[in-house]
């Protein structure tokens, strides 16, 4: 299993964006972060187009306040972790459990719930980031065991091709196989793929 590496990245080199439509705690959210040697690259009244902002601002994390909760909210922080994922903090002064379970199911790595706490700030936003990163990975490993599946019912559908083509037993399909990369300087998955385009391509003349 892979391990989780943690950025090492600190607070003073940061890109934050902020999304709240309350003016008040945006005020005060800006000065805790610029007091903690954060970067606030960019400052949203919604989530609307976010992971465009993410993008374009390059950022490191982004910390939503969640007072007017809903299903648009949870559907831009979805797209997020699509399109750019980023670590993600939201404040929630609400104990709605049902709506922070369906906020972490979207994308969200650590939740506060109550208001802004200057102290507990930079800790919340770490714990983010190790979620985020620890996240990644099993995605990354996830993918990389679909990628084999897919690479080995590739060669397995190749040696079928080749098996029915020459008339011989899957040892020997293998071999053909594996020669023909070895010569090629690629990789078996590779080759397979050429074959089956081939045999298709054969097929349809």
């Amino acid at each position: 299993m892979s391990k989780t590496t943690v950025p090492k990245t600190t607070s003073s080199n940061l890109n934050v964006i902020l999304v709240t439509d309350e003016k008040l705690k945006l005020v005060n959210l800006e000065q805790a972060l610029v007091s903690q040697h954060y970067r606030v690259v960019a400052s949203l009244d919604s989530t609307d187009a976010l992971y465009q902002q993410a993008q374009v601002h390059q950022a490191d994390v982004i910390i939503i306040d969640n007072s007017n909760a809903s299903k648009t909210q949870l559907d831009a922080i979805s797209q997020l972790g699509i399109e750019a994922p980023t670590p993600v903090v939201m404040f929630s002064m609400s104990d709605d459990v049902a709506y922070i379970t369906q906020a972490v199911q979207a994308g969200v790595h650590a939740c506060e719930f109550n208001d802004l706490n200057e102290d507990k700030l930079s800790t919340v936003i770490q714990l983010a980031k190790v979620r985020f990163a620890h996240t990644q990975a099993l995605k990354d490993e996830l993918q990389q065991v679909k990628d084999q599946l897919e690479e080995r019912k590739v060669i397995e559908r190749a040696k079928g091709m080749i098996m029915k083509s020459q008339g011989c037993d899957e040892p020997a399909a293998y071999k053909a196989l594996r020669n023909l990369a070895m010569d090629r300087s690629q990789r078996i998955f590779d080759v397979a793929k050429n074959v089956i385009s081939v045999m298709d391509l054969m097929k349809a003349v």
